[in-house]
């Protein structure tokens, strides 16, 4: 077995499952994930379904907007970061849907974003770098005045506090 298989029948899924345990435990009653057309953001996202946490999925593609889409219908809400509307569309639904958590794949400047666009006691969990740049546009006042958190997630040392 390739590491990319051994990742896909057992890192993924056990990460998956690990990560909306979090956002279980941090009472979220929506949760941005992003990546969400990839493998383990599809994983996520049946296990937030199971939990009755909102899904709030960011994809880059119209075709993974119509893939979610067709698999999930209305039990989601999805987004495409693609669009030039992205950040303006991406901040009213987090107006309208309230998500208190975010699993966060890409960091880049989405971690200080998403941070902006969620409320009060927000918790980004980082836990990839699909974009290939360190995690930016952080303003330490969303920490200061929003009370809000970043966590990183890495499956084994979690593990080993559970």
């Amino acid at each position: 077995m390739s590491f990319e298989q051994g990742a896909t029948f057992f890192v993924n899924p056990l990460t998956a499952y690990c990560m909306v345990g979090r956002v279980e435990e941090l009472k979220s009653k929506c949760c941005v994930v992003t990546a969400a057309a990839s493998q383990i953001g599809q994983m996520i996202i049946k296990l937030l379904i199971k939990k009755d946490i909102k899904p709030l999925c960011t994809v880059r593609r119209e075709a993974q907007v119509k893939l979610l889409k067709e698999r999930y219908g209305d039990k989601i809400a999805i987004i495409n970061t693609s669009l030039p509307t992205f950040n303006t569309d991406m901040k009213k639904l987090c107006d309208k849907l309230r998500p208190s958590t975010c699993l966060d794949a890409i960091a880049g400047d989405f971690t200080g974003n998403v941070l902006e666009w969620m409320g009060f006691g927000a918790t980004n969990i980082l836990y990839g770098l699909l974009s290939d740049m360190p995690a930016g546009n952080i303003q330490a006042i969303n920490f200061l005045g929003k009370n809000q958190t970043l966590e990183s997630f890495i499956l084994f040392p979690y593990l080993a506090t559970k």
